[in-house]
């Protein structure tokens, strides 16, 4: 998932990354065929087919650094 998903670009802030997760996770479950499921989508195995994950909402606000150049992470907060 990391190939298809997170690695693919360059994400501007923390909530436009887990924006694109919900669509991607929804894309691959719904959407996207898996060989090992006879080319269905992992979503075609249960009986619940119209559930699809929303983006939510960011928990925590996230101390700005001046001069980090960047989104802090744990690491720069520790």
């Amino acid at each position: 998932m990391k190939e298809e998903w997170l690695y693919v670009r360059a994400y501007a802030s923390d909530g436009e990354r887990t924006a694109a997760l919900a669509a991607f996770l929804n894309t691959y479950n719904h959407d996207r065929p898996h060989s090992s499921l006879g080319n269905k989508p992992p979503a075609s195995r249960v009986p619940i087919t119209s559930y699809r994950v929303q983006p939510q909402p960011k928990m925590l606000d996230v101390p700005q650094i001046e001069g980090l150049g960047h989104e802090p992470t744990l690491f720069d907060l520790l």
